[in-house]
């Protein structure tokens, strides 16, 4: 059977399309082996903040302090980008391209991550997901707009995530869901 690894595109994003027909065509356990067992990233929002600089100002290594002070334009749900500008309903698997046993999974702007957030807003090496018996435990790793977990800011001390657990890089919103309960709310 294949498995998700050969779909992830170079954002470590992988199609809405392809899950949904997947779940229609395989039971649970099937989907999460397909899955590979791991949990995925569903983008939810873009959170109510603006860019603080115009990007024409800045620097090509800068990240952009966020300002909390106007809302944001309205994201087009069905908007498949994969610039990491919208990341309205973006689905990232949290497995990374070549089968081998994952023990970390890096976030940020940089194209040396497994989930690459093309945005000025997150850092070059925003967060980490360590993966260590079977928790998955996510570090800030000093990030300018940082990194919240149920909207609680976490710094450097690791914190586990738990299935439906909301995480925030910057603006960008993720539900945190185990393969399972991705699979009951295709």
């Amino acid at each position: 059977m294949s498995t998700i690894e050969k779909h992830l595109r170079v954002s470590g994003r992988v199609a809405l399309s392809l899950l949904v027909k997947r779940k229609q065509s395989s039971t649970v356990q099937e989907f999460s082996a397909f899955l590979r067992f791991c949990p995925v990233l569903v983008g939810s929002s873009v959170s109510g903040v603006n860019l603080a600089q115009r990007l024409d100002d800045h620097e090509e290594d800068e990240t952009f302090m966020l300002s909390y002070d106007s809302p944001e334009d309205a994201l087009d749900e069905d908007d498949e980008d994969d610039s990491g500008h919208t990341l309205h309903r973006a689905i990232y698997p949290l497995v990374k391209d070549g089968g081998s046993m994952v023990e970390s999974f890096t976030v940020g702007r940089g194209a040396d991550n497994d989930l690459i957030m093309a945005d000025f807003a997150i850092s070059k090496h925003h967060a980490l997901i360590k993966i260590k018996l079977g928790q998955y435990l996510v570090t800030d790793c000093g990030s300018t707009n940082g990194t919240f977990v149920n909207d609680q800011r976490i710094k450097s001390q690791p914190h586990r995530l738990q299935d439906r657990d909301i995480v925030t890089f910057a603006r960008y919103e993720f539900a945190f869901v185990k393969p399972e309960t991705l699979y009951r709310h295709l």
